[in-house]
């Protein structure tokens, strides 16, 4: 489930909160640096749930048409041999309290976006650029879908469920048909979670 606020306004203020968080940005209409945003504001979020068994799974600025969108995706840490557990709604309520708390306040600027806070999912995106988001998955099933089918594998296409053996910092080493194949990172354009009942 997804908490869903819509805000007119987004930005920070100098400034130190109760629980540690630095609040440093100050953004000005379309021109904020929404990486340093991002990185800052995963940062404190991650401050905020350090004693609450919780963490930033991934965090996004999407522009969807006129519509601006601040989403937040929040998970329980993975160790290897546990059971996986979930996120639960009032998490989310938790954190979207939290991360409102932080923007709401700063009248500078007038921009209407939605903040989403969420659970990635039982089907979730593994961001290629998160190492950590691959490691639950190392010897289960994973979708791939991919710029241009694999050579000698033209007939499965572009989108290929394959178990993922390794993920390397260019390529993820994958298993399909009793093949090993190595797919370069380049060549990838989402890979997802794949969920069995």
């Amino acid at each position: 489930m997804t908490i869903c606020k819509e805000y007119d306004r987004i930005s920070y203020v100098c400034g130190v909160l109760e629980s540690g968080v630095t609040r440093s940005f100050v953004l000005l209409g379309e021109k904020m640096n929404t990486k340093a945003l991002l990185h800052e504001l995963e940062g404190n979020i991650n401050l905020f749930l350090k004693d609450r068994d919780l963490i930033v799974y991934d965090i996004e600025w999407v522009k969807e048409g006129r519509e601006q969108f601040l989403r937040i995706y929040i998970d329980k840490p993975w160790q290897e041999g546990m059971d996986r557990t979930y996120v639960s709604t009032v998490e989310c309520q938790l954190v979207s309290e939290f991360v409102s708390g932080m923007l709401d306040d700063d009248p500078q600027l007038s921009m209407k976006y939605t903040l989403e806070v969420s659970s990635p999912g039982l089907e979730r995106r593994l961001n290629l650029s998160r190492d950590n988001h691959f490691a639950p998955y190392i010897g289960e099933k994973i979708a791939i879908s991919l710029y241009k089918a694999l050579d000698g594998y033209e007939k499965i296409g572009k989108k290929i469920e394959v178990i993922l053996l390794e993920n390397k910092p260019d390529e993820l080493i994958v298993e399909i048909n009793e093949d090993r194949l190595h797919i370069p990172k380049d060549n990838i354009a989402k890979v997802n979670a794949v969920f069995e009942f």
